[in-house]
């Protein structure tokens, strides 16, 4: 039997040795998830409501636990972990309320009128339905929140569709003990056990036969870009193709404005300071690449980030792996001459997967000429543009690809309106004078953009809309009330939120 091995990132010190799943194991997973799915009782939104409910409480229950086998294998600090828990609980309540109300179904009844003109109009009720199971891909940078019980899990389970997941190498403790506690959970709320199913593997063909399982119906994925789109190919070659809902990262743009530097540069250079470092630079929103002015007060900005970074201590990543691209993917942008060090940084320790903050100033060239200038740098590493005219800025964003975030500090005499423009076109969310970083779990939020940043940039992978992934709807034309599901029928009892007649 093949095993993986868990990794304190702060030392190198094994941590933890489990047994990984195979192709066959993750067949069976799908087939029983099918099965799954034609249950009555997991078709019950009540019942599925309280179940998520049950897991919320459940991990905050065993919060301690989880927050104390995560961190030592993922080197990230309690005080993130202990927010993280907290926000993937919240999640999953959030999902049990929604579904609880029945808005995720978007009900819509249009009665009959025999009498419009041209044509007369039949009756007609919609809602959504489940697809059918899902695979989810969990993220090796947040192992809570976007992990085993993160936020693909919880809107397809609230979906009404059961989940297969492939937990990740690099936090397999953290992914398990997750596991467990959906598996007890199942039981206690009396579903079938194919409801949730976890594998574990290393080996890309694993992940690759459950993305070409026929039970499974669409995929979620966290990851890099390599990753995500070789799933999105699996995928798309199936005799059914199915959707992949992948986020893969992002340089998250930042335009500062020579105003906004003369009025609050202190301000500006803390946040960015802040964002490059949180959690060693490993979220997929950290800003990536800065638009600065050229003149003195850039010249400022430019030498504090990158004084501060050099002075910061080295920060530990997540797993060998990620230091070994990292590191090589740095050595690359020096040697291109696409980007040059400002300042040399403390020498990381041999000791664990430490790297030391750095900062690179980018050519002078067009953007898309230099392609180590615009690619997501998986750590505490932040590159900087100058520019001398808006019309500078605008040309670079041009040559930009898909984004999660784009930001703009400005004063309010600024004139950055064409700057917004042709941000929102690449970006799925627009900040001002804030930072990027945080993606708070909201109604409104969205977490996606155009490829590459995501593969389905209409769809969000956070918020109470990431639901609306795994649903599809259907049309019921002149039925009898008998044959309605609950929610279409006139008596509608369980009160679930509704349109009617066009209001």
């Amino acid at each position: 039997m093949k095993t993986v091995t868990a990794f304190d990132p702060r030392s190198g010190a094994a941590c933890g040795e489990f047994a990984t799943s195979g192709v066959d194991d993750v067949r069976e997973a799908a087939r029983a998830a099918a099965q799954a799915f034609e249950s009555t009782e997991f078709g019950d939104t009540l019942r599925r409501a309280r179940f998520l409910d049950l897991i919320a409480d459940r991990v905050r229950q065993r919060a301690s636990e989880i927050i104390e086998i995560c961190s030592r294998e993922t080197g990230l600090p309690l005080q993130r972990l202990t927010v993280e828990v907290e926000r993937t609980s919240r999640q999953l309540s959030m999902f049990a309320e929604m579904v609880r109300a029945g808005r995720h179904l978007d009900a819509v009844i249009d009665t009959a009128d025999p009498d419009l003109t041209p044509v007369p109009r039949p009756d007609m009720r919609r809602m959504n339905v489940p697809i059918g199971p899902v695979a989810v891909f969990g993220a090796s940078n947040m192992p809570l929140a976007f992990g085993v019980l993160g936020g693909d899990t919880a809107s397809a389970l609230a979906a009404g569709c059961p989940v297969v997941i492939k937990g990740h190498p690099a936090h397999p403790g953290t992914g398990r003990l997750l596991a467990v506690i959906a598996a007890e959970c199942v039981a206690e709320a009396g579903l079938p056990a194919g409801v949730f199913s976890y594998c574990l593997a290393a080996d890309f063909e694993v992940g690759a036969a459950l993305a070409q399982a026929p039970e499974i119906t669409a995929v979620g994925f966290t990851g890099s870009l390599g990753g995500g789109r070789a799933l999105s190919d699996i995928a798309a070659a199936r005799p059914v193709p199915i959707p992949v809902y992948a986020e893969m990262g992002s340089l998250n743009p930042v335009v500062i404005t020579e105003a906004a530097l003369r009025s609050r540069s202190t301000d500006i250079a803390d946040t960015i300071i802040g964002n490059v470092t949180a959690a060693s630079g490993q979220y997929c929103t950290k800003p990536g690449l800065l638009f600065v002015p050229a003149g003195t007060a850039g010249d400022a900005l430019v030498q504090t980030v990158a004084d501060r970074l050099r002075q910061a201590q080295p920060c530990p990543l997540l797993s060998e792996p990620v230091k070994v691209r990292l590191t090589a993917a740095m050595e690359q942008l020096a040697s291109s001459g696409d980007g040059t060090p400002v300042g040399e940084s403390t020498p990381p320790s041999d000791v664990g997967y430490f790297v030391s903050p750095a900062v690179y100033v980018v050519g002078d060239g067009p953007l898309d000429a230099m392609p180590s200038a615009i690619e997501e740098y998986f750590g505490p590493i932040v590159l900087i543009r100058r520019y001398d005219s808006t019309d500078a800025v605008l040309e670079d964003i041009s040559r930009l690809a898909g984004q999660l975030t784009g930001t703009v500090y400005s004063d309010p005499g600024d004139d950055v309106s064409r700057i917004v423009t042709a941000l929102c076109r690449r970006v799925g969310r627009m900040v001002f004078d804030s930072s990027p970083v945080s993606v708070v779990v909201t109604d409104a939020q969205q977490h996606g953009g155009p490829y590459p940043a995501s593969t389905a940039a209409w769809s969000t992978s956070v918020g109470s809309q990431a639901i609306f992934r795994f649903l599809r709807p259907v049309v019921f034309q002149n039925a009898p009330q008998g044959l309605l599901p609950a929610a279409l029928r006139d008596d509608n009892r369980r009160s679930v939120e509704r349109h009617r007649n066009s209001r």
